[in-house]
């Protein structure tokens, strides 16, 4: 039977799980790996574990289809980018590096922690509002990363 879509927008809610659970998954094996490289170089690798490993589950648990109400969708994915940003700002304290490398560290860890705590503690917005915070928060890491990786080929050219 042909059933008129739900209220809460049809196929909308599964169809923004899979994006961010994708993502999130695919974000957490990043953190794995950058966390494995930190281990041999003699750094701490700690809290890029937890923050991965916590991607990674809230990334399966969208695409399981085991958060099935936007409210469990924004604290899972609020959790997962404020443990990354956690870790990312931790990093920018505790390392070595200065420079441009550190503040776009602490810009993305800001970024991270500020959307988690969003979205963990305002997690009965509507699915539209998640949607618009992922991606407004995905357009302010990649102007991040781009604006690093301009001041990184600038500052490696002969």
């Amino acid at each position: 039977h042909d059933q008129p879509p739900a209220q809460d927008g049809g196929h909308q809610p599964r169809l923004v799980a899979t994006v961010l659970g994708g993502w999130l998954v695919v974000a957490g094996v990043l953190r794995l790996v950058e966390a494995g490289i930190a281990a041999e170089v003699g750094g701490s690798p700690t809290l890029l574990t937890v923050a991965g490993l916590l991607h990674v589950i809230a990334g399966v648990m969208c695409l399981r289809d085991l958060l099935h109400s936007a409210d469990l969708l924004a604290v899972g994915v609020g959790t997962a980018w404020l443990a990354g940003g956690v870790s990312e700002v931790m990093s920018a304290v505790t390392a070595g590096r200065g420079g441009w490398p550190r503040l776009g560290a602490l810009a993305a860890g800001g970024l991270g922690v500020t959307g988690g705590l969003l979205l963990a503690f305002w997690p009965q917005v509507s699915l539209d509002v998640i949607v618009w915070v992922a991606g407004g928060w995905w357009l302010a890491m990649a102007a991040v990363h781009c604006c690093l990786a301009l001041r990184a080929t600038r500052s490696a050219a002969p």
